[in-house]
């Protein structure tokens, strides 16, 4: 794994509720000092995968390609209200800006997630795999996954695409690179990722990813979840795991072309 590569930037003009493994609540996610973020204008890859999803819910966030039909974001992404009633859509865009769709878009067919039966589900497992009608990835590629390894700590090596209210106002992919995972912890084979990455509301679902095998493979670690207090200490949460690198493992064996 090496420092991430740095994109063509410009200056920025009632779902289920998410508990951690001790069952505290989590709430929305934080902006810290020092904000590096940035619009992101770069259409090369990997920086086109990560786009905007909407969703019958009339709500917003993110997520990145990572198959020919397969899209990963966060589980609380889904439209919970409008699951109940049995007439659901998801829409992705990739690198949707201002309202353009410059790599087309795709509708969902199918979603797949953990913790199928709970309302109130942990903060590890805040992940789904989406599957799209359109096969997006297969012109403009993917990424892969990965779990988070503890030799990967304070390593300033991860960026984070999404698509956040208070930079663009949504409208605009915004980007921030060379940021380090603080900390992890184990949940059975989720894992919840601790970083003072700043995120706001519609950056969920978005990829924090790196560059593998000498910067041959880009591959995600998790996707942005929520805030989150780490032994008192307020940090925005990560969701990955060996169950989120399953979970994609599944959905590209089972949703095939």
């Amino acid at each position: 794994m090496r420092r991430a590569t740095c994109p063509k930037t410009g200056v920025r003009p009632p779902k289920p509720k998410i508990r951690d493994k001790k069952g505290r609540k989590v709430t929305p996610l934080t902006v810290f000092p020092g904000d590096g973020r940035n619009i992101l204008f770069d259409t090369s890859w990997p920086w086109l995968l990560t786009g905007k999803i909407i969703t019958s819910d009339n709500d917003t966030g993110s997520g990145v390609l990572i198959g020919d039909r397969l899209v990963l974001t966060a589980r609380h992404v889904l439209p919970w209200n409008s699951i109940s009633t049995g007439n659901w859509w998801m829409k992705f865009t990739p690198h949707y800006f201002d309202g353009t769709e410059p790599f087309g878009s795709s509708f969902v067919s199918d979603a797949r997630h953990y913790g199928t039966d709970d309302s109130e589900f942990n903060l590890s497992h805040d992940y789904a795999v989406l599957r799209l009608f359109e096969p997006l990835g297969h012109q403009l590629g993917y990424i892969g996954t990965t779990s988070f390894d503890d030799d990967w700590r304070n390593l300033n090596v991860w960026s984070n695409i999404g698509y956040p209210f208070d930079v663009g106002g949504g409208e605009r992919p915004a980007v921030q690179n060379f940021q380090p995972m603080e900390d992890d912890y184990e949940d059975d084979n989720g894992q919840t990722l601790e970083t003072e990455a700043s995120l706001n509301h519609g950056n969920s679902g978005g990829p924090f990813f790196a560059w593998f095998e000498n910067g041959t493979q880009v591959r995600a670690c998790g996707v942005a979840s929520g805030e989150v207090s780490f032994n008192s200490d307020v940090d925005n949460s990560v969701s990955g795991g060996d169950n989120l690198v399953n979970i994609v493992d599944w959905a590209r064996a089972n949703w095939p072309l």
